[in-house]
């Protein structure tokens, strides 16, 4: 499928924006002509463009997947570092270790190549609800009947504690820290 070429100014556009001299897509657009009322408009419907045109352009020049792994992503996911050892100002020591930052940021540009963010990103749920419920206060009809969806909130108070009564008999009136000769247990 072939496009029309890009308009000379958007491309002066892109090439201003990629220099890095300028804070914005905004302000890269206005540097290069386009009115400031519009720059902004402009400056987004270019970068459309280059998105459309940007896997035409790089089959023209002849760059693959195949090429950008083998000449930038392999040499990156195997990429070391040297670590130098010093003391009193005098390097004593050298060492070939792995670069695990370059390695990890290959990694995810590979990720991001090939797409595969984007899968894991779809399946992935949107939003997660968790109700929390007070046991203590639901009635057992209620977790019989397993309608806890459509239940009224529980109250958020707590009944204030009260000691049990002497007269109960559950209750002896024998302390394990009195004196009496006799043991509790």
């Amino acid at each position: 499928m072939s496009r029309k070429p890009m308009a000379p100014r958007r491309k002066a556009f892109l090439k201003a924006l990629a220099s890095g001299k300028h804070k914005s897509a905004t302000q890269a657009a206005i540097a290069v002509g386009y009115p400031p009322e519009t720059a902004s408009q402009n400056a987004s419907l270019a970068l459309k463009d280059a998105r459309e045109n940007y896997p035409e352009m790089l089959a023209r020049l002849g760059v693959t997947n195949e090429s950008i792994y083998k000449r930038w992503l392999e040499p990156a996911l195997n990429a070391t570092e040297t670590k130098f050892f010093q003391r009193a100002g005098k390097v004593t020591d050298e060492r070939e270790v792995i670069n695990w930052e370059t390695r990890t940021r290959a990694l995810d540009m590979l990720h991001k190549i090939t797409g595969a963010y984007e899968a894991a990103k779809d399946d992935a749920p949107t939003s997660i609800t968790i109700n929390l419920i007070n046991a203590a206060e639901l009635d057992v009809a209620r977790l019989s009947d397993a309608k806890l969806v459509d239940s009224p909130k529980p109250s958020t108070q707590t009944p204030p504690f009260t000691s049990p009564k002497k007269e109960d008999p559950a209750i002896s009136s024998h302390s394990p820290d009195s004196d009496d000769g006799t043991d509790c247990c």
